[in-house]
């Protein structure tokens, strides 16, 4: 699995948005963990269920706390088709008083779900993970894409304001 960080890291540092083909859960870890730390103001999931094999490793839960300390603006949000479970190591994380009203977690209702048939995180507006089926861990990543970046989070920003309009709200974790 270094290997592969390396060449993720590597990816991820070069001027101009590549692809990397991302299909199992291990990688998503590194490419999730990626993601935050090549990101500075803004990272959004839309997920399943924040699969804890993913979000809840080491390596993301501890790239998202260095996320969120080296900008005392910046934000993570997750909008989630399914219960997240209580014990979840990110959401311990996101909960701790310090990033107060910096992270946002919302239940998508079962409607909006229907609307959609993927997922995905991005960071900042252009480093993606996108999967084109939501039973499926296969992805395509990119680093720098800010054109493919903008679209996902211009669908993100419009989901959220769809849940805000079925009555529910973001709320702080």
């Amino acid at each position: 699995m270094d290997e592969y960080r390396a060449f993720v890291r590597k990816v991820a540092s070069e001027a101009g948005a590549k692809s990397i083909l991302n299909r199992h859960k291990g990688h998503a870890a590194v490419i999730i963990a990626q993601s935050l730390r090549s990101s500075h103001d803004d990272v959004s999931f839309l997920t399943g269920h924040l699969n804890p094999e993913v979000y809840g490793s080491e390596e993301v839960v501890e790239a998202a706390r260095a996320f969120l300390d080296s900008n005392p603006s910046a934000r993570i949000r997750i909008l989630h088709e399914e219960p997240l479970a209580p014990d979840h190591p990110l959401l311990a994380l996101v909960n701790r008083p310090e990033y107060g009203d910096r992270v946002f977690i919302a239940p998508i209702p079962a409607a909006l779900q229907e609307e959609y048939s993927f997922h995905f995180a991005i960071g900042d507006a252009k480093n993606l993970r996108f999967e084109s089926a939501k039973t499926s861990y296969e992805a395509v990543v990119r680093f720098g894409d800010l054109e493919t970046g903008q679209r996902l989070l211009m669908f993100f920003d419009g989901l959220e304001r769809d849940i805000q309009k079925t009555g529910a709200s973001l709320v702080a974790a």
